[in-house]
């Protein structure tokens, strides 16, 4: 794959994978997610995948919208590629309302023909970006 369909896919995915996110729909996060992940929040917390997903579906994290702006992406063979962006947030978590602009690295991997979203992390940017 050249790198502008790799960018292409990586955009792409990264769409569907914000829109699982605001719908918390659980057979859309199952089909976008690994079992793998490793979910890094910009506050330092972390999720696997049953507690990322759980979060979603109970509703204690609420996003609307997310926004991902991807800026580069990188080739790790055939089967993965890692890319890097900026992700606007917005979140209420537990009812409280969270607004957040990161920059941040994902990770996706081909697992049985689908792509799944295998790794995140994220840091806030200072207020003034």
């Amino acid at each position: 794959m050249n790198k502008e369909d790799l960018f292409d896919l990586a955009v792409k995915l990264e769409n569907q994978r914000c829109a699982a996110m605001v719908t918390g729909n659980i057979n859309d996060l199952r089909k976008c997610f690994s079992e793998d992940l490793f979910y890094g929040h910009a506050d330092g917390f972390s999720d696997r995948f049953e507690s990322f997903i759980q979060r979603l579906v109970s509703g204690s994290v609420k996003y609307n919208p997310v926004i991902s702006l991807v800026h580069e992406v990188v080739s790790l063979g055939q089967d993965a590629f890692t890319l890097n962006g900026e992700i606007k947030v917005e979140a209420a978590i537990h009812s409280v309302p969270v607004f957040l602009h990161c920059l941040y690295v994902g990770v996706w991997r081909l697992e049985n023909a689908h792509w799944r979203f295998v790794a995140h992390q994220s840091a806030k940017l200072p207020a003034s970006t």
